[in-house]
């Protein structure tokens, strides 16, 4: 079984910004300029005729300067974040069933059908009820069993439910189904008196 690997998206890393204010004080110094009105007695003298406004009433204005505060604010990085990925390696078992063919080899069962034969004749064929071909099938499962990898060196009661399910399945309603059960093939570990069932 062959097991391949392809890269996915698992999951992902949402990283959010979001702007806040702060407030932020700043001391500043100002200039302004202040009016001071004084009035000077000066010793007497003409009027200059270039003077102009003489004995006129009005109201004089001066303008006062000053200076004000003006905000300007720029945008300045004043740190970062940075996302770093790290590849990690993890072991993980891969389960899964396979499938082989068998190959049922008539020749080699051919080899030990007369000692099949011979332990039938010693039991069930005393009673002269039954023919070994009537019995047979039981025999040849129980050979195919003792050849199968599934069952080598394991225990029979371990593998005594499969057999009987595939037992069942190959007798189907044969009148020799409900006085028959399978024996330990060949092969297994504490086999029964024979190979198959009689």
């Amino acid at each position: 079984m062959d097991v391949n690997k392809r890269q996915g998206q698992i999951g992902e890393v949402e990283v959010r910004k979001e702007v806040v204010s702060v407030k932020v004080d700043v001391p500043v110094e100002l200039r302004r300029e202040g009016a001071h009105v004084e009035q000077r007695d000066v010793k007497d003298r003409p009027v200059d005729p270039s003077d102009k406004g003489v004995f006129d009433e009005g109201t004089t204005r001066v303008p006062i300067r000053g200076e004000g505060a003006v905000v300007d604010k720029q945008a300045y990085v004043t740190g970062e974040v940075v996302v770093d990925k790290e590849q990690t390696t993890e072991r993980q078992t891969v389960s899964d069933t396979v499938r082989k063919e068998r190959v049922n080899v008539d020749e080699n069962y051919n080899r030990e059908r007369a000692g099949f034969q011979e332990h039938y004749a010693r039991g069930r064929g005393r009673s002269g009820q039954t023919r070994f071909e009537e019995s047979e099938p039981n025999y040849r499962m129980g050979f195919d069993a003792g050849h199968d990898e599934r069952y080598r060196d394991r225990d029979f009661d371990a593998v005594e439910p499969y057999l009987r399910r595939e037992y069942e399945s190959r007798r189907g309603s044969s009148r020799l189904a409900s006085r028959s059960r399978p024996r330990a093939p060949c092969g297994t570990r504490r086999p029964r008196s024979g190979c198959g069932s009689a």
